[in-house]
């Protein structure tokens, strides 16, 4: 589910801050870019949003934040992501088609 828009969205965000953190609808992060060092040795694999917010802050840097994404992980995930694909799809706006076609949702793109 992350476009390639919000991969060059990050890359623009991180020329006015040093951290940019995509959150994830589990409250951890989907994407995490950093432009200077940050010591994340001590930070547990899926930390919290916030942990990394509050760390990047410490070290003084600023922090930027794209939008958020589903993390699939569940079958309660994955039927929240299908529905989020057929609003996309019902409302004419952009859809992933190889995830849709995986999800069964069909897309005018299809």
């Amino acid at each position: 589910m992350v476009r390639r828009a919000m991969i060059d969205g990050a890359a623009m965000r991180l020329r006015s801050a040093e951290v940019v953190i995509a959150p994830d609808t589990t409250g951890s992060v989907s994407l995490f870019g950093v432009a200077e060092p940050l010591e994340l040795q001590t930070m547990p694999a899926s930390a919290p949003v916030a942990m990394l917010a509050d760390l990047a802050a410490a070290a003084g840097h600023r922090v930027g934040f794209l939008e958020m994404t589903p993390r699939v992980r569940s079958d309660a995930a994955l039927a929240v992501t299908r529905r989020l694909l057929q609003a996309r799809a019902a409302a004419g706006a952009e859809v992933p088609t190889r995830t849709a076609n995986l999800l069964d949702v069909e897309t005018q793109q299809s």
